[in-house]
């Protein structure tokens, strides 16, 4: 009986045949061919919002409840807004420059303020105009600017009263000058002047003349009573 081989053989693949030519392309839609639908209908309107004390230039504010309020203290008129009352804010900005300083800062020179009786330091500040803006400079420049201005005045031609005043050592308080602790040595009054002390001088003039006898002659006359023209007689007497 003859043998089947169909049976016992695989079938291989074949090699893929060529690409088929590409088909026409389909139809499309443009921007003509949409059709927008109709319009629906128009919506109820809304309530009217209600406003409570209204006036002119008063700035709203939404109450909560779907209704505005004019306020009365917070208007604007197109150029200053105006506010009766107090502001809270983050950051003050005036001009484009923000202010640093502190509510305590700016507190500090109300004249509500509390007077400190601390003690004064050349580090300490003082606030001054410089030019057209304000600034701070040391106790010490002021301390060093006004020394240099008295040390260069020419001449002061009015300082009204001084009850006291002190020039190095001397001492000049109401009626009196003195010298260091000596500070009541000489005493004045209406045409006289009292000496708390001793008076040395290289000349004495009594009315207009000089006394030209020494101190030693003029220890002669001890409770005498002369004119300085008389005293002169007893220049160089030795007598008692």
């Amino acid at each position: 009986m003859p043998r089947d081989l169909s049976k016992n053989v695989v079938p291989k693949e074949g090699v893929q045949g060529p690409a088929g030519p590409q088909g026409p392309p389909g139809e499309g839609l443009s921007s003509s061919d949409v059709v927008p639908g109709p319009q629906g209908p128009q919506g109820p309107q809304g309530p009217t919002a209600s406003i409570s004390n209204d006036a002119d230039n008063r700035v709203t504010t939404a109450v909560g409840d779907g209704t505005l309020n004019a306020e009365e203290n917070l208007t604007f008129d197109g150029s200053t807004l105006s506010v009766t009352g107090e502001i809270s804010a983050t950051t003050l900005d005036i001009g484009g420059t923000d202010i640093t300083a502190s509510a305590a800062d700016i507190n500090a020179i109300s004249s509500a303020n509390p007077i400190s009786s601390g003690s004064i330091v050349n580090t300490d500040g003082f606030i001054i105009r410089d030019d057209d803006k304000m600034t701070q400079v040391t106790v010490g420049s002021l301390t060093s600017f006004f020394e240099s201005s008295l040390n260069t005045l020419n001449s002061v031609t009015s300082l009204g009263i001084l009850t006291s005043l002190q020039v190095d050592y001397i001492y000049i308080n109401g009626n009196t000058i003195g010298y260091l602790s000596d500070t009541d040595l000489l005493t004045l009054t209406s045409g006289l002047l009292t000496v708390a002390g001793e008076v040395s001088m290289t000349t004495l003039d009594i009315g207009g003349t000089n006394v030209s006898a020494t101190a030693a002659e003029l220890n002669i006359l001890d409770g005498v009573t002369s004119t300085a023209a008389e005293l002169n007689i007893l220049d160089g007497v030795t007598s008692t």
